[in-house]
């Protein structure tokens, strides 16, 4: 089931299966994306309490 539904994926145009290392190679950082750096976090993420006994806290 899996090898089918990498197949039907594949088969799409301009679809390819990249590692981490292939997307930071050709990643251009441009304005655009330096400027959405700079919005506001809206993903409601928080920082970690003081209190919440993570290591390294």
């Amino acid at each position: 089931m899996l090898s089918r539904l990498i197949e039907h994926i594949k088969g799409h145009d301009g679809v390819w299966f990249a590692t981490c290392e292939e997307i930071a190679s050709v990643w251009v950082d441009d304005e655009e994306d330096r400027q959405k750096m700079l919005r506001p976090d809206v993903r409601g993420v928080a920082p970690v309490p003081d209190d919440y006994g993570w290591p390294g806290k």
